[in-house]
């Protein structure tokens, strides 16, 4: 959700589009789309990965993880 709101929080970045860059974020484990600077990216990535088993924390990308999101409402 970090992602999601990191997302959200860039110009002209759609409610649907930061969704979808937080699951694109997960799937393959690249957080530069949705951080504002390399710091954000980094913090993300050691906040993320910190809290998590590292089985778990290997295997982001498993629909399991990312897939349970979804948005209610109007996404625009």
């Amino acid at each position: 959700m970090n992602a999601f709101y990191q997302a959200l929080q860039k110009p002209r970045i759609s409610k649907t589009e930061a969704l979808r860059l937080a699951q694109v974020a997960l799937i393959a484990g690249d957080y530069n789309v949705v951080a504002n600077t390399d710091r954000d990216i980094v913090d993300w990535e050691e906040s993320v990965r910190a809290n998590l088993p590292d089985e778990v924390a290997n295997r982001l990308s498993h629909p399991y993880y990312w897939a349970p999101f979804t948005l209610i409402g109007n996404g625009l």
